[in-house]
């Protein structure tokens, strides 16, 4: 989890939850709302959400889609994802170093074959051969 700056305490959700709620407020203009409430019924402009997620990644160290926090997103969530989405970045990465590995084996071992397309024209028919004595013609500008 992510310590506070100058060493203190690790954050909670709802040390994360006030310091964004905070945030929304002073980006709106208003603090009427829940912590629950999506954060676009809070009338945020395309600005003060870029503001917002500017915030968070330089806060917090997360990073969030800007059509996330125009749709979706509360203040609740966005604690949540904050707090707990550490571990499930490492758990996600941890899986894809596994399936990489294992998609590495397969290629080594030539197992992946690749199945032309029933749809696909023949390659001869894009490149046919012309007898052995192809011709051809490049034209050159300024020449006629």
């Amino acid at each position: 989890m992510p310590s506070k700056p100058g060493g203190g305490s690790e954050w909670t959700i709802d040390s994360v939850v006030a310091q964004l709620a905070a945030k929304v407020a002073e980006l709106c203009g208003h603090d009427e709302g829940g912590v629950e409430e999506p954060l676009s019924s809070f009338g945020l402009t395309s600005i003060s959400v870029a503001e917002l997620g500017a915030f968070i990644q330089t806060q917090f160290n997360y990073q969030m889609s800007a059509l996330e926090l125009m749709t979706t997103a509360s203040c609740m969530s966005i604690a949540h994802g904050i707090i707990h989405g550490r571990q499930d970045e490492r758990d996600d990465q941890a899986e894809a170093e596994e399936d990489g590995a294992l998609e590495a084996k397969l290629i080594v071992m030539g197992e992946i074959q690749r199945t032309p397309s029933a749809f696909a024209s023949a390659i001869e028919d894009h490149f046919p051969r012309q007898g052995g004595n192809a011709q051809v013609t490049v034209p050159c500008p300024g020449r006629r």
